[in-house]
């Protein structure tokens, strides 16, 4: 289940990416994880997905198939723009062109 944070550190559990989608407006950064093993030390190949909002919010969630996390992130239109880290890439923007972009923004949480 994905989580928000908020800038005064309060949190509350959404129920889907509905909510994400719901204010992608707001979002001013995303950073994908990319995880070779889970929690409980299980092979895995997903990811955990955190997006910074102009706000100062952080939406978490984790995902079991990177692949499908990518390309989800990749068509949503209303990402589009965006800044996105993808693993220790540097920050490149979603549906654009890879190109020099400015360095992520700081992640609180």
């Amino acid at each position: 289940m994905a989580t928000i944070i908020r800038r005064n550190e309060t949190s509350r559990q959404v129920k889907n990416l509905g909510w994400l989608i719901r204010y992608a407006g707001k979002v001013r950064a995303l950073r994908v994880q990319v995880c070779r093993t889970s929690a409980n030390g299980d092979s895995w190949g997903g990811c955990h997905m955190r997006v910074l909002f102009s706000d100062g919010t952080v939406y978490k969630t984790d995902w079991a198939s990177r692949n499908l996390c990518y390309q989800w992130l990749h068509d949503r239109r209303s990402l589009r723009g965006v800044l996105l880290q993808w693993g220790s890439s540097r920050a490149t923007q979603i549906g654009k062109p890879r190109r020099e972009t400015p360095d992520l923004p700081v992640f609180h949480c």
